[in-house]
């Protein structure tokens, strides 16, 4: 790592030094001016976000763009050049330079250079020095996106989902996981008549708040002959039946949670005779 950042302040050095050679009669005036008259500070050229500014390679004084901010937003830079090139920040007035960002292109193919900023309320200078011809950009910083994913496991009332959240700008959605879980039906091991009343033994389910339990003198449930009760466990009795009649029965397990009931399929239909 010390031998990179080595090898990578060497670059910027040998960087710099051609375009100081390139630019060697450049300057700028202590009051931000050039010694030819152009792209100043003061008549800097008004940059507008969003365009793309494609220029022939500059002169010694480089191009000088302003852009003023009315309140704090995010951008992204994009500098490309078939030669070197490079692009100095400033804050306010030339004498607060904040950053700087190059690149090195070749005559067989042009080098681009993005970098995102977080810019506060205020004015900025950009000052480009530039071998070749050069594109240069300010524009809405769109995030490449880069997620962490938190996976919502089903539960008996709503499915699964999966939330994937931008940990570079915190643009959040969500997509489908599995599906619901189902409770699983009941079965009826058996039916024990007495005297008016019906003994129902069901499976167990533990993940069941409870079961209910219709009952009918009639196959086709219909409501006049239908008793239903809801019951904790899955050996209960139910009472004041009628006397010596056959009895059509059948369970399903219910789930309550914060209000919210669900339930399972119906068993399979058996019957019994009271006594």
């Amino acid at each position: 790592m010390i031998e990179y950042e080595k090898n990578f302040k060497c670059f910027i050095g040998i960087f710099d030094a051609c375009l100081s050679l390139f630019c060697a009669n450049a300057a700028f005036g202590e009051d931000g001016s050039s010694k030819n008259g152009k792209n100043t500070f003061q008549s800097a050229e008004n940059l507008v976000i969003g365009t793309i500014y494609n220029r022939p390679a500059t002169e010694i004084t480089g191009t000088v763009f302003k852009l003023d901010l009315n309140q704090a937003a995010k951008y992204t830079l994009s500098i490309s050049s078939n030669s070197a090139a490079k692009v100095e920040i400033y804050q306010n007035d030339d004498k607060n330079i904040i950053d700087t960002v190059f690149v090195l292109g070749d005559k067989a193919q042009k080098k681009v250079t993005d970098k995102n900023f977080d810019f506060l309320k205020g004015t900025y200078y950009f000052r480009i020095l530039s071998a070749g011809d050069y594109t240069f950009s300010v524009s809405n910083y769109v995030c490449n996106h880069y997620f962490d994913v938190v996976t919502t496991s089903p539960t008996y009332f709503s499915a699964g989902y999966h939330t994937y959240t931008c940990y570079l700008c915190g643009y959040s959605y969500k997509t489908k996981g599995d599906k619901k879980k189902i409770l699983k039906t009941p079965k009826i091991y058996s039916l024990k008549a007495g005297r008016k009343k019906i003994t129902v033994n069901n499976s167990d389910n533990k993940a069941a708040s409870g079961y209910q339990i219709k009952l009918s003198t009639s196959k086709k449930f219909t409501k006049k002959t239908t008793k239903t009760v809801k019951v904790k466990s899955s050996k209960s009795t139910v009472k004041k039946l009628k006397s010596k009649k056959k009895y059509y029965v059948k369970v399903r397990a219910y789930k309550t949670k914060n209000g919210k009931t669900v339930y399972s399929a119906w068993s399979k239909i058996k019957t019994v005779k009271t006594k």
